[in-house]
């Protein structure tokens, strides 16, 4: 047990000087009467100090499921309005109004590129 601790010593199954020593030392770090004696209160605290450390159950951060807002109202409204002209174009599907209002910054931005990116040749 006290090699688990930290105490170098060399297992041999004798209660020796090393082991007498070793055991005063834990005595005294842990404020326990200094005999030498690994009587029931130092093999409590060596119990106590050999235990495994519980596991500790570790919760990821609760992440953000938001996107962040790349756009402002203005660049909402018109991303949007290119999407629309899009679909009367023919260039997007008509299932595209519908949508409009859960579109992320993102989508819109995409979609703003793919309407400006067919239109332009």
């Amino acid at each position: 047990m006290l090699n688990r601790i930290g105490y170098k010593l060399d297992v041999d199954g004798l209660y020796g000087p090393a082991t007498t020593n070793a055991i005063k030392a834990f005595q005294k770090a842990n404020s326990l009467t200094v005999d030498g004696s690994a009587g029931p209160a130092t093999m409590a605290a060596l119990e106590l100090a050999t235990k495994p450390a519980p596991p500790v159950a570790v919760t990821p951060p609760k992440e953000d499921t938001k996107m962040p807002l790349l756009l402002n109202d203005t660049g909402r409204v018109e991303a949007k309005q290119l999407i629309k002209k899009a679909v009367a174009a023919g260039i997007f599907k008509e299932s595209h109004l519908s949508k409009l209002d859960s579109y992320t910054d993102a989508d819109l931005i995409s979609y703003s590129i793919a309407y400006v990116n067919r239109t332009a040749k």
